[in-house]
């Protein structure tokens, strides 16, 4: 089952970073249908569970990454979060897909870099926005490398 969200994940973040760069935009489309998918899959193994710990997994992987992604989308709405309102909707649904822990390793390894990214382009005087999306999936690859 993890392999399955790593997958949907990845392409989800493949998108995304295609679109980050071409159009400077996320689309919401793919984030949602991924969101949609991780949530009912989450929901299923709740049901199919007997044990007590059913509850606790409910929680660590679809009400705590919920709650993780309206803080996103609030943050990213509200200017407080330097990222645009696109990928505080990336981090949400990054969040639900692959749960809370794996989403911000993969953030934070994303943020270090689009920083470090962000600090040779000033250097060089180019004065442009940095796409978010391609440092987060990065991130996220470093991520499963890691785990294996």
């Amino acid at each position: 089952m993890w392999q399955m969200r790593e997958a949907i994940a990845l392409v989800m973040l493949a998108i995304c970073t295609y679109t980050d760069i071409k159009e400077r935009n996320i689309y919401l489309v793919p984030l949602a249908i991924a969101s949609a998918g991780a949530a009912i899959m989450e929901l299923v193994v709740f049901f199919a569970m007997t044990d007590p710990g059913a509850y606790q997994r409910l929680i660590m992987y679809l009400l705590l990454p919920l709650a993780t992604g309206v803080l996103m989308i609030i943050l990213s709405h509200s200017g407080f979060f330097p990222a645009g309102e696109g990928d505080g909707y990336l981090i949400a649904a990054l969040t639900l897909v692959t749960g809370f822990t794996s989403s911000l390793h993969a953030v934070a390894a994303g943020s270090i870099m689009a920083a470090l990214y962000a600090l040779i382009k000033l250097v060089a005087k180019k004065k442009r926005s940095v796409p978010f999306a391609p440092f987060v999936m990065t991130g996220f690859i470093l991520v499963i490398i890691n785990e294996i």
